[in-house]
């Protein structure tokens, strides 16, 4: 999902989806680290799609974008509840590595001689 291009994924993705894409895309910087992987809170997502939109997102918009994120781990991404009663996502730390490995620009930058 996250190799898919912007255009690609304003053609082919529903509005949660793409929230979702963009989430996953960025794990790294808006997750916790936590002893089974990154973790993202209700709230905290909140708190990005707000800042994505500049507006305030919905409960159920919130709720959705986490349901689609744990469709499209697999068994890499899970949905728990906290103690506390928190939605949480936790992404594992290999789903994790493989993002941010797919999402480095690898191109070879050409030297002047």
């Amino acid at each position: 999902m996250c190799a898919l291009s912007e255009d690609e994924s304003q053609k082919h993705l529903t509005a949660n989806q793409s929230r979702a894409r963009k989430v996953a895309c960025r794990i790294q910087e808006y997750g916790k680290s936590v002893p089974a992987g990154i973790a993202i809170t209700s709230s905290r997502m909140r708190d990005i799609l707000s800042g994505m939109e500049d507006k305030r997102i919905h409960r159920q918009t919130i709720q959705r974008v986490m349901d689609f994120l744990e469709r499209f781990g697999d068994e890499h991404v899970n949905k728990k509840e906290t103690k506390g009663g928190k939605t949480v996502v936790v992404f594992s730390e290999s789903v994790v590595k493989d993002v941010v490995t797919a999402s480095e620009n690898t191109t070879v930058t050409p030297t002047i001689l």
